[in-house]
């Protein structure tokens, strides 16, 4: 089976079009349905909060979840950083 991962990044605070409420809801549907298949890591989602734009902190964690997952190097990603966002809460 060829390997698939998501990693969804978006912008929480001052990118009202993106609709990041939204994405967070859609995101915890997907991830009920990867978890059920066995899939669940292959599907991460960071929403830093503001920018549009791929920022630093962003790269970090793809370059961590990227290392660990396809390539099998390095530490466990930070997970509390990879499925969570301000929007949880709510």
């Amino acid at each position: 089976m060829e390997k698939r991962f998501y990693f969804i990044i978006a912008a929480y605070m001052g990118e009202d079009w993106v609709n990041a409420p939204s994405m967070w809801e859609c995101y915890k549907k997907a991830d009920e349905i990867y978890t059920q298949m066995g899939l669940r890591e292959h599907l991460v989602v960071h929403f830093h909060k503001e920018g549009h734009a791929v920022i630093e902190e962003d790269m970090k964690l793809l370059i961590s979840y990227f290392n660990k997952m396809y390539y099998g190097l390095g530490e466990e990603p930070d997970w509390a950083m990879l499925k969570t966002t301000a929007f949880a809460e709510q």
